[in-house]
């Protein structure tokens, strides 16, 4: 059950306090109720929460924590109470949609689990880990392909938001279920480019053109590694290459969904611009301003900025 669990354990209790300081001694509650949260003292947080509960009937963030710490001794009942009172307030707390979801996956209830998760990500489609415990359900029904895609998605955003430690796991697990899974190789290398580990990345990046010779998103990688580490004379190759492989990569199944030859376009951009070869610099700019001009643009405002 933890393991599914934690995914809920992100709250903003704290910001309640601030409301409260006409009374000390509910303040007092609140502070003591976050931090017996925040250690998962789950019979401390459930008697003292009902206490809060009394005074403050609509707070959501208490009931929220209150139907954590329920669900975490097995009180899913209660747990369920909580969050359909939750929603019944505000019928956007997707975390509320979540804790359902899970409630309901270790029950063995997919289904029902699968319509909650559906519901987070039509509220916070960026979420990592509705993607993580979707791909959890998906290879126990099983459905290895949904899965895997479920997988991708969360290694996506969890490279996203720079969390590490699950996309080297998942990246292992995805390429346990199938091993020739380029996209898996080409997040991997990602992984280790982070971590300035450039012969690693490198070794990821072949395992994944070799898996998928039309690997469109492994080449744009390759590229903008070699860019970024000065091997210019490899960088053009590379990205021209991606956009060669776009149109075929994706019509793949487990393609990443990035635009590739946008990327590639801008990548190439700048890489003319480093070697003094404006005329290319400016072409590979036009046809990613016609490609997408608000992209384009946030993209030369960042390399402006990261050259003041």
């Amino acid at each position: 059950m933890k393991e599914l669990l934690f995914i809920t354990a992100i709250l903003g209790i704290l910001h309640s306090c601030g409301d409260l300081k006409k009374d000390e001694e509910l303040e007092k509650q609140m502070e003591e109720f976050a931090s017996l949260y925040q250690q998962e003292r789950n019979l401390e947080v459930v008697s003292l929460g009902k206490k809060i509960l009394k005074n403050k009937p609509n707070d959501i963030e208490v009931m929220f924590g209150l139907a954590n710490a329920y669900t975490n001794i097995d009180s899913t009942k209660q747990a369920i109470e909580l969050c359909n009172r939750i929603l019944g307030i505000d019928s956007t707390h997707y975390f509320s949609y979540q804790l359902l979801g899970v409630i309901h996956q270790i029950d063995s209830n997919y289904a029902k689990a699968i319509q909650y998760y559906f519901k987070v990500l039509s509220l916070r489609p960026t979420y990592a880990r509705t993607y993580l415990n979707l791909g959890k359900i998906y290879e126990e029904i099983p459905d290895k392909s949904e899965a895997i895609k479920c997988y991708l998605n969360a290694i996506d955003l969890f490279i996203n938001h720079q969390f590490y430690n699950e996309v080297n796991e998942l990246c292992y697990h995805v390429l346990q279920m199938d091993s020739t899974n380029s996209t898996a190789y080409t997040y991997w290398a990602k992984l280790f480019i982070e971590n300035k580990e450039y012969e690693k990345a490198t070794e990821m990046l072949q395992y994944a053109i070799n898996s998928n010779p039309s690997d469109a998103f492994a080449y744009l990688t390759l590229g903008k590694m070699c860019h970024d580490t000065g091997k210019h004379e490899n960088v053009a190759l590379f990205l021209e290459q991606a956009i060669k492989c776009d149109s075929i990569y994706h019509s793949q199944e487990f393609a990443n969904q990035t635009d590739i030859t946008l990327w590639a376009c801008l990548y190439l951009m700048d890489h003319y611009k480093a070697i003094n070869e404006t005329s290319k610099s400016k072409d590979y700019f036009h046809q990613a301003w016609v490609r997408d001009e608000e992209i384009t643009k946030e993209y030369i405002n960042y390399l402006g900025n990261e050259s003041k």
